[in-house]
């Protein structure tokens, strides 16, 4: 035993004997390989990790033995590691797997926020769908209420009727008599329609006045109008043809042409579309001369 050598023959068949310090080195690569493989298996988790240092017989009496972190050996030379391919493809295949199933997931909850959205949008839509439709309701409420009123003033003013307003006095500050101030809120009705402002009332009603004296069935036939053929009739002393030019959409037949409230319409209708306010005003300061 002075050369230290273990008699023990190999496996090779060849009769070679180990020395002990070979033997030695054979078992601490072993060893190496064992920590690789548990590692990578995740056997062995990061810590320390004893293997022998010593490369020969006296070195391992004497050296203390080394210690390897896994880190460090994971990072040992492939060729040193052994190579379970189960166990990677193992360890591969779940990785992968968790991967699939997270990007599954955020797929899943990225569809869940668009379909969260459209439903939202949706709602908004509805909703201001519906605030429209409760606006435009109200809206048409309030017109037909408008045009409800208007319809029973329009009615009740196409006859005679007591002036409802404040008392009127003509443009030289006298009384209407009862007989002009009678059309007065038909004369109004009119008026709105037109859209002339009330404060001329006065000096349309001085203007029936001297037309008519408030008799809708008066007819002139002795001026030039008369002569031609085309005399002066109604409230306004209106003429035929200036009738049927600015009558009313749908009464510019002359069956209509005496009727107070189609005479008022017709003849403030022309006089506003030949002379705009500037005549008005001329009523309203006591000029109301024939037009």
């Amino acid at each position: 035993m002075g050369q230290n050598r273990i008699n023990r023959r190999s496996g090779d068949g060849s009769g070679r004997s180990f020395v002990g310090s070979d033997l030695l080195e054979v078992c601490h690569l072993a060893s190496r390989r064992i920590v690789v493989a548990l590692v990578a298996m995740g056997v062995v988790a990061a810590g320390a990790v004893v293997v022998p240092a010593a490369t020969d017989t006296a070195d391992a009496q004497t050296q203390p033995v080394e210690v390897l972190s896994a880190t460090a050996a994971a990072r040992m030379p492939v060729a040193d590691a052994p190579q379970d391919s189960r166990s990677i493809v193992s360890v591969t295949e779940r990785a992968r797997r968790v991967e699939q199933r997270r990007q599954a997931i955020l797929a899943e909850k990225r569809r869940e926020a668009r379909r969260l959205a459209r439903i939202a949008a949706r709602k908004e839509r509805q909703r201001l769908a519906r605030v429209a439709a409760k606006k435009e309701a109200a809206r048409q409420a309030r017109l037909a209420k408008q045009e409800a009123a208007r319809l029973a003033r329009l009615a009740a003013a196409r006859e005679p009727s007591e002036w409802e307003g404040d008392a009127l006095v003509t443009p030289s500050g006298g009384s209407f008599p009862a007989e002009v101030e009678r059309w007065a809120n038909m004369t109004t009705v009119v008026m709105e329609e037109h859209d002339i402002p009330s404060k001329y009332l006065p000096g349309i009603l001085a203007q029936m006045q001297a037309e008519s004296g408030g008799d809708p069935d008066v007819v002139n036939d002795w001026d030039s109008n008369a002569s031609a053929g085309t005399p002066s009739k109604g409230l306004m002393q209106v003429i035929g043809p200036t009738y049927e030019s600015s009558a009313k959409s749908g009464y510019e037949s002359l069956k209509f042409h005496t009727q107070p409230y189609y005479n008022m319409w017709a003849a403030l209708n022309y006089v506003k579309e030949r002379y705009g306010m500037t005549k008005f005003d001329s009523w309203n300061s006591g000029s109301n001369a024939g037009y």
